[in-house]
């Protein structure tokens, strides 16, 4: 089993105490020499922390409240903008303060602040059961985790995140989300189905009206995907024509071909580009490179496939992330055996690719 934790992310210093009510993201591995974070992505996480807090506050307080209960906690659990410090970069925000008159004398948007915290920490060490006992309904748990993908760094990113409050740190790689997406499932009733990773264009979006379904052309054929409407907001991004990659529980034919996802816990753009990468991150470990380095991404007969020429190094998958992750194992396993080796030892092709190693590498953080 990987593990989920980078221990090359370093803890928030412990000057920057932080009140009961708040939280820090912290955005760490962008262009950290110039201080540098891109709007869009700082954005975008913060939209997520949002709406996790939102969607635990939710879970949270259905059942105990009728009527206009959702805008109750939207207020609750609304975060706040405290302040932001450049470098690795850090957010502060905070909870809004308790509305007794809203929820008698429950504290719903702290609440929903730790639990968040807690959800995260409980699935990183895949403690299922903890995992349920904080949401006993399916529904409400699919919709957290969910929810919470939405915070973790894509595959190919070179960044990596991290939340704090007083009381809990959490890291949050990209090698989470099957965890999480397994946990919002893990008690659907067991089928002969099994899981299914297929990447193709969509030539079907269907939202609001009729069945929730998708359409994925897969090796020239049409794949019907169907997805719980907790997913029907990320649905509604995409644009027909457009190359995805999705993940979900699929059923069979008798000869073992995928006939439909009957179940579908995520979706992704594809986007076949070049990656470039300033550093490269695999098992607790980061390569901080003196230079970026350009990796080639190839998709065909699908099949996934990652190179990186000038050092010889290459990897496939069936999945983006499994190609990603061999890539980035192949890197680990190649600096390991050659960087540090005796020439004696070599060959002259293993010696230039030592070479290069040595001047690519500036340094290895555990």
């Amino acid at each position: 089993m990987r593990s989920h934790g980078y221990e090359g992310i370093l803890p928030i210093e412990r000057e920057k105490v932080l009140g009961e009510r708040e939280i820090i993201l912290r955005v760490e591995g962008v262009e950290e020499d110039q201080g540098s974070v891109p709007l869009h992505l700082l954005a975008s996480k913060l939209e997520a922390l949002q709406r996790l807090v939102l969607s635990v506050g939710s879970a949270r307080a259905g059942g105990r409240r009728r009527g206009t209960w959702k805008a109750a906690v939207a207020r609750a659990c609304e975060l706040y903008f405290v302040s932001a410090e450049p470098g690795s970069t850090l957010v502060r925000a905070r909870v809004a303060e308790p509305q007794a008159a809203l929820f008698d004398e429950e504290d719903l948007g702290l609440e929903a602040l730790t639990l968040s915290m807690q959800t995260i920490e409980a699935a990183s060490a895949q403690d299922e059961q903890r995992v349920f006992s904080y949401f006993p309904d399916r529904g409400a748990r699919a919709r957290v985790l969910v929810a919470a993908t939405e915070l973790l760094p894509s595959e190919d990113s070179e960044y990596r995140l991290s939340l704090s409050t007083p009381k809990c740190q959490v890291q949050l790689p990209p090698e989470l989300r099957p965890t999480l997406l397994r946990l919002a499932r893990a008690d659907e009733e067991e089928t002969e189905y099994g899981p299914a990773v297929i990447t193709g264009p969509l030539y079907l979006i269907q939202v609001q009206s009729g069945p929730l379904q998708v359409g994925v052309i897969w090796n020239n054929r049409q794949i019907i995907c169907h997805y719980p409407s907790e997913l029907e907001p990320l649905v509604r991004d995409f644009l027909p024509g457009s190359l995805v990659e999705v993940e979900g529980r699929a059923s069979y034919t008798e000869s073992g071909e995928i006939s439909q996802i009957d179940s579908l816990y995520d979706m992704r753009p594809v986007e076949i580009e070049p990656l470039v990468w300033r550093s490269v991150y695999w098992a607790g470990r980061q390569f901080m490179l003196r230079e970026p380095i350009q990796v080639n991404a190839e998709y065909r007969d699908g099949i996934w496939f990652h190179e990186y020429a000038p050092l010889k190094l290459s990897a496939y998958g069936e999945s983006r992330r499994e190609s990603l992750d061999a890539f980035k194992e192949v890197f680990s396993h190649a600096y390991d055996q050659l960087a540090s080796e005796e020439d004696s030892l070599l060959t002259g092709d293993a010696l230039a690719v030592k070479g290069q190693f040595n001047r690519l590498v500036l340094q290895v953080k555990q």
